[in-house]
């Protein structure tokens, strides 16, 4: 669906804009190819605080360039995503030592 709005919508970048996007393009590659890596080999368990710091990230970027603050219902889900996490981490853990 997008393909059909990009008809009507299309502006060829600069070449600013082109560098930039090819640069955005090979950071964010590399930083999934080292968490991939890094989930390879480490346990889920101790990768998943790093992880999560991405909704602390999300949340001062888009003050920082957008003056967004995020509403009640943002706080209060991004608070559940983190006990989930935190839950599955702890669980983990006693699952590990009950079997050692």
């Amino acid at each position: 669906m997008t393909g059909i709005a990009v008809i009507y919508t299309w502006q060829t970048p600069t070449l600013t804009q082109l560098a930039l996007l090819i640069g955005t393009g090979v950071v964010a590659g590399c930083a999934q190819f080292a968490l991939f890596e890094g989930m390879r080999q480490a346990p889920v368990s101790v990768l998943a605080p790093f992880e999560y710091t991405s909704l602390v990230w999300a949340f001062i970027l888009g003050y920082l360039i957008w003056a967004d603050i995020p509403t009640q219902n943002v706080v209060v889900g991004a608070v559940m995503i983190l006990g989930a996490g935190l839950i599955i981490i702890v669980s983990e853990k006693l699952r590990r030592r009950a079997l050692a």
